[in-house]
């Protein structure tokens, strides 16, 4: 018979868990002295150095991240390291990329394999369409990587952004914005708000949701929301959802997202398909616009998917569906904390209404007219709009090199490897932004200074490099920050100029939704009630 072995006395098992505490604590310590900037005895660039973490086999596992994100990127101390370490998360490495040299770098990369991702799963690809996609390996650059055997007709990268940049940067963009600011004015001026008394508004945000939405889709395509009033508000309603459609989470727990994303993709679907039946070559204007496709960019872009292996109509209704999402998420929210930061300050409102009265033209029969190329070049308005970028857009960068490995100014990290690095870290930044007034307040005057000989107020974003990255870093800007930037400035002009507006929520109300994980904008956490009223002042036209 084997005997039984002794059993462990209290005395014992205490001295091994003090000793396992000890040993893991000592882990620890070494961990967080180890170099900061690794180099092997050549000189050479090594991987950066492991963050500390108790769990050997774990690593570090951020549980807040899932509940609380934005709280979780204020506190979690790897996301406010000076210099990139290496996070042991779930078995894998993940390489965190802080200090604004390396950010820089980092967000100057390539994000294909995470847009892939993230478009796939959140808009619903067809699978053949999907695998085209994850087949392109040819990168968005007009030549093809080394390497790459994809057809130039199935470069699917490619050929969405280019058509991105010739919409949002080229010979589409004054068009767009000449029509985002006719309609912004049509819709804003008709919102049912009396000049004789108090509006009450529940919520602020559905200005922005309802008619800010539909002035900027009909900018686009004027046939859809006649064809298919819905689809605003089922844009918003994904919107509330992304996240779990990323995370593919199953359609119970995500209902309302799931069916506005099937009605989106159904109007899509219809809307192509009677513009297809409908469209002739005689409808095209002189501007190469249609009122069946909108503006030429749909039509445009028909032809050339309708070209891709794997490319139906019912992927092309996804495309589009992604090209709608990230036009106006962003942007629409971005617009609502501009607005809510001018009515929450009666001396920044009056400012700010100044300068766009400079903005405002009388024309030959009285009407009034707002110059909108004036209007964005306003110094106080363009601070205001760099500040609300620097306050409400949080997330991060993420990047996966595929081709090579990255050499940054401090490490190297190797190809395939996921690497993160918020943007928190550098717009919140005390010791750059906080020197004359709090981190976290709103105050338009760090973009803003004297000119020595005038004494005019000039608006200054170069100092800020590296540390303001709301449209990411040369040479991968954001295509859309001009039309971005068009849309907050003139529906903001809109509203100060032909409404009075007080704020109702308490203070404490006027935060942002912590609990999501963002993605850029941050949604507000309340509900913020407001009361309007129309001013004696009508702007009749934009040019």
């Amino acid at each position: 018979m084997i005997p039984k072995p002794d059993a462990f006395s209290s005395s014992e098992i205490v001295t091994f868990g003090v000793l396992t505490v000890v040993a893991l604590l000592l882990r620890y310590v070494v961990a967080f002295y180890s170099p900061l900037f690794n180099h092997d005895e050549a000189g050479k660039l090594q991987e950066p150095p492991m963050f500390p973490h108790v769990m050997p086999l774990l690593g570090n596992v951020p549980f807040k991240v899932f509940w609380n994100p934005v709280g979780f990127i204020y506190s979690y101390s790897a996301l406010w390291k000076k210099h990139p370490v290496r996070l042991r998360a779930f078995f894998k490495n993940v390489y965190i990329i802080q200090g604004v040299k390396d950010q820089l770098a980092i967000v100057k990369l390539p994000f294909f394999f995470v847009r892939q991702n993230f478009v796939l799963n959140v808009f619903l690809y067809p699978k053949a369409a999907a695998e085209a996609y994850l087949r392109d390996n040819s990168g968005a650059r007009s030549v093809p990587y080394p390497g790459s055997q994809i057809l130039q007709r199935n470069r699917v990268d490619f050929h969405i952004h280019s058509f991105h940049k010739s919409l949002l940067m080229g010979s589409g963009q004054p068009i767009l914005l000449r029509r985002l600011s006719r309609n912004a004015r049509d819709r804003l001026s008709s919102m049912g708000v009396k000049d004789d008394d108090w509006t009450h508004l529940s919520d602020f945000m559905s200005i922005f949701k309802s008619h800010l939405t539909a002035a900027s889709i009909d900018s686009f395509a004027p046939a859809l929301l006649a064809r298919h009033p819905h689809f605003a508000h089922d844009l918003w309603a994904i919107d509330q959802g992304v996240l779990r459609l990323w995370l593919r989470v199953p359609r119970f727990f995500n209902l309302t997202a799931h069916r506005a994303r099937d009605r989106a993709l159904d109007a899509l679907f219809d809307w192509h398909a009677w513009a297809r039946d409908n469209f002739c070559s005689e409808s095209i204007d002189e501007q190469g616009n249609d009122p069946f496709w909108g503006l030429s960019f749909f039509r445009e872009r028909q032809r050339v998917f309708s070209n891709m292996d794997g490319f139906d109509g019912r992927a092309m209704a996804s495309e589009d569906l992604a090209f709608f999402w990230g036009a106006h998420s962003n942007v629409v929210k971005s617009t609502f904390w501009l607005a809510l930061e001018a009515f929450r300050d009666t001396a920044l409102l009056q400012d700010a209404r100044q300068e766009v009265q400079s903005c405002i033209q009388t024309e030959a029969d009285g009407r009034l007219c707002l110059d909108t190329k004036a209007l964005v070049r306003q110094p106080l308005l363009q601070a205001m709009f760099a500040e609300s970028h620097r306050l409400r857009v949080h997330g991060f960068a993420m990047r996966c090199p595929q081709r090579d490995d990255i050499c940054l100014e401090t490490c190297k990290i190797p190809r395939n490897s996921l690497c993160i690095s918020s943007l928190t870290s550098a717009s919140m930044d005390a010791e750059f932004w906080g020197k004359e007034r709090p981190v976290d307040e709103f105050w338009p005057g760090r973009f803003l200074k004297r000119d020595a000989e005038t004494n005019e107020l000039k608006f200054s974003l170069p100092a800020t490099q590296g540390y303001w990255l709301a449209f990411g870093a040369s040479p991968r800007l954001c295509p859309g920050r001009v039309f971005t930037k068009h849309q907050n400035l003139v529906t903001l002009a809109l509203l100060i100029t032909m409404y009075d507006c007080e704020i109702l929520a308490p203070k404490e109300h006027l935060v942002m939704d912590t609990r999501e994980l963002p993605l850029g904008t941050v949604n507000p956490r309340f509900k913020i009630p407001v009361r309007m009223r129309r001013t004696k002042t009508y702007i009749a036209s934009c040019v």
